[in-house]
Formats: structure tokens, sequence, C-alpha cells
């Protein structure tokens, strides 16, 4: 079987993930592409860029955003992971998603425009964050991915 571009990258996450000490199990939580159930407890979607470097680019369209409003709404322990070509994983929280993404609160409110989010960094430096919502406050570090997740 051939390998494609989403094996490879959504692979790379899960690697680290499942390396953890901390892991223990993990399954699909739907349908999505790159939307796992972590430890039972805990929800991730990941998304992932191509480019070699920096910055890279991350489009959500409305049926991304409604799973993302979706699982910040039930309450779940819930993450995007954003893996940026070969350089890093970016591990956001509910709290940074609000920031960087305008998302409805309610159902109510549809949601019909895509969003994205940019990612970069210098050498060394850790991850700066901003989106269609916003820049994110401060920086995400390398190491946030996975070791973030199990907290």
């Amino acid at each position: 079987m051939r390998v494609v571009d989403k094996e490879l990258y959504l692979g790379a996450a899960l690697t680290q993930i499942v390396e953890s000490t901390r892991f223990s199990s993990m399954r699909k939580a739907s349908a999505a592409i790159g939307h796992y159930e972590i430890n039972e407890t805990r929800r991730l979607l990941i998304r992932y860029s191509r480019s070699p470097r920096g910055p890279w680019y991350f489009t959500f369209r409305p049926r991304d955003l409604h799973l993302i409003r979706d699982e910040m709404a039930a309450g779940h322990a819930f993450f995007l992971g954003l893996v940026c070509g070969t350089t890093a994983t970016c591990l956001l929280t509910t709290g940074q998603i609000g920031q960087v993404l305008d998302l409805p609160t309610t159902e109510a409110q549809p949601i019909t425009e895509a969003q994205s989010i940019r990612v970069h960094t210098r050498p060394g430096a850790s991850l700066s964050v901003s989106g269609s919502g916003g820049t994110l406050d401060g920086k995400v570090t390398h190491h946030a991915f996975p070791t973030r997740l199990f907290r």
C-alpha cells in the first residue's frame, strides 16, 4: 500500500503520543481525519502542513470549526495539534484555540466561513501563533507536545 502524506504527518504526532510514558490508550473520536480520544479523557484534533519551513498555515473549513466548537462546548479536555512540516508540532489548549479562532459560542450561530491559523518560529525559538480570531498571548514551546496533552 502506498503511504500518503496524511499518514506521514499524523503518524509523526501519534508516535510522540504513544511513546510517552503517560500514554495508555487511543481511539478515533469521530470519522473526521485526525480526530482522536487519548487516555479516554482527552480529545485531540491533528492537522498538518507539508511546508518544509515556516510560516505554516492551517485552514479550517466550517465543518472543522463545528467539530472544534462542539468539542469545546461538550467540556472535553480538547487540544489542537498542528504539525509544522518536520520542524515541530504545536499544541494548543482550549483557551489558546479561543484566542486564535473566532468561534461562535452556540449552535444557533452558524459557521459559514473558513478560518486559518498561522504558526511561525525562528531557529531555536518557541512557536508564535495567530489566526482569524487574533494573536496568541505568549508563545508555545516545542516540548508542549505531547507533554501538555497529559497534564
